[in-house]
């Protein structure tokens, strides 16, 4: 795709104050002219460009000094797993772990690094061995944790890597008690959270959303995104955290039933 289109978005960001920039897509960082667009970027005036990326391209050290050259300043890694068994189950990439490593050890001396979270069916029960693992590698304290959410009306695809939120909410709960706050989070319902790791959150659900929204009584609309919204839970006029609950997928009740939602006092 040509980025030219984004020449007048960034220039307005400029204009309305905007001083930095987040790059967020599959992997901004393979399109064959990022390092022009990042290059314009920083010559409007943009100060920190940051790029989600698997850091898997800056294993060429090549390609990461150039895109440091041409202004980013930041990535934002997930990380999949705590060894190669498990991260390229999850990213389906056979050799990917191994090249994340690569790309992260290139970009200790380039850029600024955080990580989070991407936890699946395939690396749930894993999330310690992840933290060990970052911090090993001196990456610090994650960012935040992403549950796999659907993209498609098929129920199959999202069974494929959806993982159980209890058993989610009990593998954070392992973690050190800074930590597992950080990870924690709006992504599973307060009556999980509190009966299974004894976390209470005291946000509003219009914090918790972060810029979201439910999905509406007609349905999610037709792009893969709309199906990222989540439905208010059934049981929530009987739940003393409803004010507090983001709610869940549709289709997680449809996989995995709601026996896990127990309303709270």
């Amino acid at each position: 795709d040509d980025l030219g289109a984004f020449h007048g978005p960034l220039a307005d960001g400029i204009r309305r104050g905007l001083r930095s920039l987040r790059f967020v897509a599959i992997e901004p960082l393979e399109h064959p002219d990022i390092a022009d667009l990042i290059a314009r970027a920083r010559s409007l005036g943009y100060g920190r460009i940051e790029a989600w990326t698997s850091a898997r391209i800056l294993a060429d050290m090549a390609l990461a000094s150039r895109l440091r050259d041409a202004g980013l300043t930041a990535i934002d890694v997930p990380l999949l797993g705590p060894d190669a068994r498990v991260h390229d189950e999850v990213a389906g990439v056979p050799g990917s772990f191994l090249e994340t490593m690569s790309g992260l050890r290139n970009a200790s001396g380039l850029f600024q690094i955080g990580w989070h979270v991407v936890v699946t069916r395939q690396n749930a029960a894993s999330i310690e061995g992840i933290v060990e693992l970052a911090g090993r590698m001196g990456l610090g304290l994650p960012r935040f944790m992403l549950l796999a959410a659907p993209s498609s009306p098929l129920p199959a695809l999202y069974r494929d890597y959806a993982a159980r939120l209890t058993d989610v909410a009990r593998a954070v709960s392992r973690l050190e008690p800074s930590i597992r706050g950080l990870l924690m989070g709006s992504h599973i319902p307060p009556c999980i959270t509190e009966r299974t790791a004894g976390l209470r959150s005291g946000a509003t659900v219009g914090a918790v959303m972060e810029g979201g929204s439910f999905v509406s009584d007609s349905g999610p609309g037709e792009t893969g995104a709309s199906y990222k919204l989540r439905s208010r839970c059934h049981k929530a006029d009987r739940c003393g955290a409803a004010g507090r609950c983001s709610g869940y997928h549709a289709l997680y009740a449809e996989i995995f039933g709601s026996d896990e939602f127990v309303p709270l006092p």
